[in-house]
This record gives C-alpha cells, sequence and structure tokens, in this order.
C-alpha cells in the first residue's frame, strides 16, 4: 500500500530530571531531504539520527528537532578546594614569620578567596538521557510512518477512483477507433473520385502510399493498447509496499504522451473532446502522485 508524504509528530520523555522532547514534519520532495536540528551539545548523535530516520522514510522533506530541558534541579553542594586554603594559609604563614608580623588569616578572609569555594552540580547519567532520548526518536518515526500511511489509504482510494475515470473516458476513445478508421476511409474515396473524374488514373504505388500513410495518421489502437496497459500496472504500483511514487509519476507521463498521440492523430471532434477530459483528469492524477512516497 502506497504511503503519503505528509506527516507530523510529536513524542516526549523525562529521564534523569532531564526533558527531551522531539518534533517531526513530513511534506513533499522528489527525494528523501532530511533537516534535523539538535542542541548543540548532542549535535554527535546527528549521524546515529539520520541512519534511524532513513530506516523509516525514503523519500520527502522530513523536518526532525529535539529539545532538551532540565525541569529537576536537585540542591548544588559546595566543594572546598583544600589545597588553595592550606597554599594560602602556608604563605601567610611564612610572611609572617619572614616579616615578624603578627595575625592570621580569618575564616571570613579564606572563603573569600577566589576559587576556594565552588558549587558542584549534582551529577547525572548522560548516556541513560541519550538513551532515552533515542527510544523517543523511534517511537516518533514509528508515528510519524502511521501517520503517512494513514493519509497513503486516502490518496490509494483518490488515485482509483480518478483512474476509474480516465479508464471510462479510455473506453470511450475505444468505442470511436473504428469510426476514425471509417472516416479516413470516406475521405480517401472522395479524393479518388475526383481524380477519376479529371480523367487521370491514379499511380497504383503513389496509392498504396497514401493509403498506409493515412492508416498509420488515423489508427489509433496502438495508443489506446499502451493506456490499457499502464493502467494495469499503475493499479499494481499502488499495492506495492516499497516507494512507488517516481513509478506513478512516471506511468502519468507516459499516459498523458499517449493522450497527445492520439489527440494529434484524430481530426475527430468527438475523440479532441475526449481526449481534453482524459488529459484534465491525469493531470489531477499527477498532482496527488506528487506527494505519495
Amino acid at each position: 500500500m502506497i504511503r503519503s508524504m505528509t506527516g507530523f509528530g510529536q513524542v516526549s520523555r523525562l529521564t534523569e530530571g532531564t526533558s527531551v522532547s522531539w518534533e517531526a514534519r513530513s511534506v513533499n520532495h522528489r527525494y528523501l531531504d532530511p533537516v534535523i536540528r539538535l542542541p548543540k551539545d548532542w549535535s554527535h548523535l546527528e549521524g546515529e539520527v539520520r541512519a534511524r530516520l532513513q530506516q523509516t522514510v525514503k523519500r520527502g522533506r522530513v523536518e526532525l528537532s529535539l529539545a532538551v530541558d532540565e525541569l529537576q534541579q536537585a540542591p548544588s553542594e559546595p566543594e572546598i578546594n583544600w589545597a588553595l586554603a592550606e597554599g594560602y594559609l602556608h604563605a601567610a604563614r611564612t610572611v609572617s614569620e619572614r616579616l615578624n608580623v603578627r595575625g592570621e588569616p580569618s575564616l571570613t578572609e579564606l572563603l573569600a578567596i577566589p576559587g576556594l569555594l565552588t558549587l558542584r552540580q549534582p551529577y547525572k547519567d548522560r548516556a541513560a538521557v541519550e538513551a532515552a532520548a533515542l527510544q523517543a526518536l523511534d517511537e516518533l518515526l514509528e508515528r510519524l510512518s502511521g501517520m503517512r500511511e494513514t493519509e497513503g489509504r486516502h490518496l490509494h482510494a483518490e488515485l482509483l477512483s480518478r483512474l476509474g475515470t480516465v479508464q471510462s473516458l479510455h473506453g470511450k476513445l475505444l468505442a470511436f477507433a473504428p469510426a476514425v478508421v471509417e472516416e479516413y476511409r470516406s475521405r480517401l474515396e472522395n479524393r479518388l473520385s475526383r481524380l477519376l473524374e479529371d480523367e487521370r488514373l491514379p499511380d497504383e504505388q503513389r496509392l498504396a502510399q497514401e493509403v498506409a500513410i493515412l492508416a498509420d495518421r488515423c489508427d489509433i489502437t496502438e495508443e489506446l493498447t499502451r493506456l490499457t496497459s499502464h493502467f494495469t500496472q499503475f493499479s499494481l504500483y499502488l499495492d506495492e509496499k516499497e516507494p512507488a511514487g517516481r513509478r506513478l509519476d512516471f506511468l502519468l507521463q507516459e499516459m498523458n504522451r499517449e493522450a497527445n498521440t492520439i489527440g494529434s492523430k484524430s481530426g475527430s471532434s468527438d475523440i479532441a473532446r475526449l481526449v481534453v477530459e482524459m488529459k484534465a483528469e491525469l493531470e489531477k492524477l499527477r498532482e496527488q502522485v506528487q506527494n505519495v512516497e
């Protein structure tokens, strides 16, 4: 079953007091065009994210973004640089002895030393947060794929309906095809009659060439037969599991080419009208196919 290239999804996870939120939007595109936005300190995961996306989505422009928020912050703990404190106190005592100056630094003075007292942030298991984020990504891609499949079912029904309209017009063209040949035959007989009225016998070889040319010009059977084959192939592609958007688009180009040839071969106003209607329906089909993966 075909899938649409249009989809949307959101997934969030909370781990180690950290919220990770993924969002994905996909629209039609000729190829797979991933746009991945990660926080700066998460950029090392881009390769893994891209690989997982490519396993799920084969075609379309996909915008994938990750937001990371620290929601639960444990109290910071003070940490003393004992080496710095001891070194500062030792230096003060050395100066006191050498210069014979009494006194030592007070506690307040010691704590005011730059870098002596720092606040240590609580430890977080970054690996666990990243693992949870990748699990959330897998869930997001599954949801995105499900939405694209749902949209694909609607597209499938729409395409089959429009294909049925084209096939109906094709059936009418088949009914008109013999009349086209008879019309050209009548024209040829009239031309022969005029030649005979002028009492000039037509050259048999020239006459045979003209008959062959006219027959080739008016015969639309070959184009109608190819259209039948294209219709069958189109229906088969709609039910394939693999992405079929490009092949469907190519088939529609071929159908349109056959319709143009039929219109140029026939001088019938009825056939010209049917060809115009068929080309209009083929264009509508092609607009829908542009969104098929």
